[in-house]
């Protein structure tokens, strides 16, 4: 079965997607990253993306052929991997069933040209909720005549017949023939991309610039239900890429929580609703965009032509947040570049640290696709304006050469990190990392490592040059990736529990939050994966406030027991706990966390294949003294205090997956375990039970 297959059967157990052809999608439950994942091609994709105004450079500042073509060469140039392009109604549809594709074609192929990825910005009738121009001189809307004309006639209901035109968001027609229009714009460009080889140029789909009502009311939830329509197009298309749709600072929060609602009532044709946010700061760029259940953070524009655009676009990451600036160059005023003459355009003061910026994310781009704040990333220095070291949950510290220069660490493996500046600055290490080798270099478009030469470095710290990726090899602590994570949040809680969104500390979330237990609360985890064999170890990511750690009841599969938790260091730094289990090969079981009198904040369920590590974890807080059985490891024989002659004990020990493997009655206090398979099981006897291995 090829990855397209795979692709199109995960989405459309879904219910959202029916297409035959997956390009790209939104990936909602990775298994191998701690947030969301945009994937194009199957392959986690991290955006270093520009809007490019090509309609208005074309229309109002009349650029020709060879200038729009400089400005996309420009922006890979810059280190862009993705430009957002829009196209009008009008563009593609001249007349009424009369379709023309040569202006999509050209914004296409030079992408292609330049080894770009593109965003197609579908702007139909709404932008802001009205029809604008698209060449006043020509007296042309950015809708074909039938549609509406200048005069203020259409084919549907209009509610406005002056400047700014206004149409019906609940006219049905209106909506119906829109998405036929963009169904037929992706059946073109599914042909395009055939012809040209499956490049897969285009990448996603906007659907609807900044809507609003005007001239009427329109709640978010009916101009959403208008919106997953018109995204059928897309998701029933034989080129089905992610969809998204643009918000003004305001009114996104009552957009994102009704394609919510619908994306947990049967699925929403809308993956991403964004935000577009000016005249901000590095602060606000981290945290103006909610946690919202599964909604894909993304700062869909914001202004390129602040001199700390980069700073930004760090804060962004740093929030685990997609970045796009507004625009390359136009008339705006937000551009990157700014126009020279009647036919070209020069760069802002800035536009070498956004493409320094860009170039070293290009070049770790599939570990900031995949890791999260806190989780094997770490930004420092968010804000860019200070020059006092900072640490990351790990111990490594960046001390800035200047005020403004921020860095990112990121743990790929037990035996490698990678450590990046934008302006310099010495990175130091624990001692005991046991750094071995250190070279400058990126890694390639199959997430290869190209060395570049060597570096100088000492056993606690290395300079870091200007704009350049170091890795550096290291023995270090054991470092182990689950083959399964599961967030708390999309889980089920109950008795008291609740989810929140506030960062906790510098060890961060991840994805959208995590859950407050309270004292009582619980975290159901069902279709927990028990890989090929059932033989896994489970690791609880938590914090707690308590300086004693925390007692808690974990359920497997229906066999609960009692689990000591270590002390995180509080409520702002988590700990990883893990729990050796044998459970059902596969997705059926369940796993449940309870607590028991002390509150605790659960932010994920790992999963991991248990190639016997972990069995000298304490996991399961049992101690010699007052143990209902010891030894604990044990090897041929359990005893059992509570037995005596006198008062003989009903005993049960069941395997991981629920299975008696043994029952009676017991009143000399010794078990015979001999008989046992190696691995953890549960005994239940006077009314109390345990979890103990059998070596």
């Amino acid at each position: 079965m090829n990855i397209k297959t795979l692709l199109f059967i995960c989405l459309a157990a879904s219910g959202v997607a029916n297409a035959s052809n997956v390009v790209s999608y939104v990936d909602l439950n990775p298994k191998d990253s701690h947030k969301i994942v945009l994937r194009v091609d199957g392959n986690p994709y991290f955006m270093t993306n520009i809007q490019v105004r090509l309609d208005k450079l074309r229309y109002d500042w009349d650029w020709s052929a060879s200038t729009r073509d400089a400005i996309i060469k420009q922006a890979a140039e810059d280190g862009f991997n993705t430009v957002a392009i829009p196209i009008h109604w009008r563009e593609v549809e001249p007349t009424k069933d009369n379709f023309s594709w040569t202006i999509l074609d050209e914004y296409m192929s030079l992408c292609k040209k330049y080894g770009l990825k593109m965003e197609m910005l579908w702007f139909s009738w709404s932008s802001g909720g009205r029809i604008q121009w698209l060449d006043k001189d020509r007296n042309l809307l950015r809708t074909p005549d039938y549609v509406c004309t200048p005069q203020g006639t259409s084919e549907y209901t209009i509610l406005r017949k002056t400047d700014p035109w206004t149409l019906d968001w609940y006219d049905t027609d209106l909506r119906d023939r829109e998405t036929y229009v963009l169904s037929k714009i992706m059946e073109h460009i599914a042909e395009w991309d055939a012809a040209e080889g499956n490049p897969y140029t285009v990448i996603g789909v906007q659907l609807g610039n900044e809507p609003l009502g005007h001239e009427q009311d329109v709640p978010a939830e009916d101009i959403i239900d208008y919106y997953n329509v018109v995204g059928s197009a897309v998701k029933d298309s034989e080129y089905s890429v992610w969809t998204r749709l643009n918000c003004v600072n305001g009114r996104f929060e009552s957009y994102m929580t009704a394609n919510e609602a619908l994306r947990e009532n049967g699925g929403t044709n809308i993956d991403i609703v964004g935000i577009d946010v000016y005249g901000t700061n590095p602060i606000n760029i981290s945290e103006i965009v909610p946690y919202i259940g599964k909604n894909y953070r993304m700062i869909m524009e914001s202004g390129a032509e602040v001199s700390i655009a980069d700073i930004y676009q760090m804060a962004a990451l740093y929030g685990n947040t997609a970045y796009v600036h507004y625009d390359m160059c136009g008339p705006d005023n937000h551009g990157l570049y700014s126009q020279s003459g009647s036919n070209g355009f020069v760069p802002k003061s800035h536009v070498e640290k956004v493409r320094n910026l860009n170039k070293l994310m290009k070049g770790v781009m599939t570990d900031l696709a995949t890791n999260a704040m806190g989780y094997g990333l770490f930004v420092y220095n968010m804000e860019g304006n200070s020059s006092t070291p900072t640490e990351n949950p790990e111990g490594i510290v960046f001390d800035p050469k200047t005020s403004s220069s921020q860095a990112i660490s990121i743990r790929r493996s037990g035996t490698e990190t990678i450590l990046l500046s934008t302006k310099g600055g010495k990175f130091t290490y624990p001692e005991s990392l046991g750094v071995t080798a250190a070279s400058k270099g990126y890694f390639d478009d199959a997430n290869n490592w190209v060395d570049e030469g060597s570096l100088q470095f000492s056993s606690t710290s290395i300079t870091a040059p200007e704009a350049t990726i170091i890795k550096i090899t290291h023995a270090g602590e054991e470092f182990k990736k689950p083959e399964a994570v599961s967030q708390a949040e999309f889980a089920n809680i109950g008795d008291g529990a609740e989810i929140s969104t506030a960062y906790s500390g510098k060890d961060g979330f991840a994805c959208h939050g995590y859950v407050k237990t309270l004292e009582q609360g619980f975290v159901e985890w069902n279709n927990v994966d028990g890989l090929s064999d059932g033989k896994v170890a489970l690791g609880f990511r938590y914090a707690v406030g308590n300086r004693n750690g925390a007692e808690v009841s974990v359920t497997v599969n229906g066999i609960e027991q009692k689990v000591s938790l270590p002390p995180s260091g509080g409520f702002n730094t988590f700990s990883m706990f893990y729990l050796p289990v044998t459970i059902d090969a596969g997705t059926t079981n369940t796993i449940k966390l309870q607590a028991t009198g002390t509150r605790i904040y659960v932010d994920e369920l790992h999963v991991y294949a248990d190639d016997g590590s972990f069995s000298g974890v304490e996991s399961v807080g049992l101690e010699a003294d007052g143990a209902l059985v010891y030894p604990n490891p044990a090897n041929d024989v359990l005893y059992l205090p509570a037995a005596t002659n006198s008062t003989p004990v009903d005993i049960l020990i069941c395997d991981m997956s629920g299975k008696t493997v043994m029952a009676g009655v017991n009143a000399n206090g010794v078990i015979d375990i001999s008989g046992l398979q190696s691995g953890y099981y549960i005994i239940k006897a006077d009314n109390e039970s345990a979890l103990f291995l059998k070596q």
